[in-house]
């Protein structure tokens, strides 16, 4: 009888121990959390970011993501201007939950907000020479978001984000 209480209590503890292992795995970390608020974190190179779900394409011109529980930031796109010219960023956001804003990191380091909480629309932006990038920041966001870029010959666009199918 002993034997098989022992056991059982074994069993627990390993179930129990397996269980917060899982959840601990899966949960979001509090750096991810706090990104959303922290613009100082934002020009900082790499990302971090947590997808309970994410699904979507992304290529030089476009790109169309649906997601949920997104925390963190992620890098979009690269982009090298080789002399002064404009992008053009259209953009249609429909969010169901949480916070969702994209914002463009310029060459000298400084924060600039394309749009935050959604909608639908434009913005043009002047481009010095110099490299830029193009960042998606959420917090709790669950919706889908689109982009399309417009821009000259002197501007190049690199994709970031390559893990969509998530």
């Amino acid at each position: 009888m002993k034997t098989s209480q022992r056991s059982k209590a074994v069993g627990l503890c390993l179930l129990v121990l397996a269980l917060s292992g899982f959840l601990t795995a899966c949960s979001v970390g509090e750096k991810q959390r706090a990104l959303y608020d922290d613009e100082g974190q934002f020009v900082k190179t790499g990302d971090s970011y947590s997808f309970f779900r994410k699904n979507g394409e992304i290529d030089e011109r476009q790109m169309a993501l649906s997601c949920q529980r997104f925390y963190g930031m992620q890098t979009v796109w690269e982009v090298n201007a080789e002399e002064e010219g404009l992008l053009k960023v259209n953009y249609d956001c429909q969010l169901k939950r949480g916070k969702l804003k994209v914002v463009v990191i310029t060459p000298e380091l400084d924060v600039m907000h394309l749009f935050e909480q959604c909608g639908k629309g434009s913005r043009e932006i002047t481009l010095s020479e110099g490299k830029y990038v193009v960042r998606i920041v959420g917090k709790n966001a669950n919706g889908k978001v689109s982009m399309q870029l417009e821009h000259g010959e002197n501007v190049s666009i690199g994709v970031s984000a390559n893990d969509w199918e998530q």
